[in-house]
């Protein structure tokens, strides 16, 4: 997804997520994780719990914790 937007790569990682850890279910997309690939799954995921603080100043879980 190298040309893709931000807003694109998120919201593939939001359905990849879902698809992943979610139950009960709230998207089954099976493809999101295979468009992102495993390290851009990981560059988005890394992005996202590196920036919770702005969103939940109080935080103090782990990375998965801050990602899910």
């Amino acid at each position: 997804m190298e040309n893709s937007s931000m807003t694109a790569r998120v919201s593939a990682f939001a359905r990849a997520c879902h698809a992943r850890e979610t139950e009960p279910k709230i998207f089954d997309d099976s493809m999101a994780e295979a468009l992102l690939g495993k390290a851009e799954y990981d560059a988005v995921a890394g992005s996202l719990a590196g920036g919770i603080g702005c969103f939940c100043p109080g935080f103090s879980g782990s990375r998965a914790e801050a990602v899910n």
